[in-house]
């Protein structure tokens, strides 16, 4: 599960990445898609690369932890399954093109990839279980 949530993001940023798509595509008039190169964090905040790859590590580490203990809910391993499956695509993003390829706009919201949105859910999935599960 978790190599198939990094696979689709890497696939979706190759196509983007080989031109596959002419860019920027206007799919509505707030849903677009455009292609950024970030080379900060999230919302393209600027820290050193050194730094970005540390935090990288031991938030990965942390997450790998967390994801061997035994879980008894399934949607908890889901969700800690997309958050690594998203963090492994941007990470890889960092080792391939040097920084991370961001290409969904919506609305003025910063632009980001199916990484950051796999992330964001899978996060909110383990806290809600986590809050609200028994």
């Amino acid at each position: 599960l978790l190599l198939g949530f990094a696979g689709f993001d890497q696939g979706s940023k190759y196509l983007l990445n080989n031109d596959y798509l002419d860019l920027p595509y206007k799919i509505t008039d707030f849903f677009r898609l455009t292609l950024v190169h970030n080379d900060g964090i999230a919302f393209s905040w600027k820290l050193k690369k050194e730094l970005i790859l540390i935090l990288t590590a031991v938030v990965g580490v942390g997450l790998l932890f967390m994801f061997f203990q035994k879980y008894t809910s399934r949607s908890k391993a889901i969700g800690l399954a997309m958050v690594l499956g998203g963090a492994v695509g941007n990470f890889l993003d960092r080792i391939i093109w040097g920084a991370v390829t961001d290409f969904i706009s919506v609305f003025s919201f910063p632009v980001f990839n199916f990484a950051d949105a796999f992330i964001t859910v899978g996060l909110a999935i383990w806290l809600f279980d986590e809050v609200f599960g028994s």
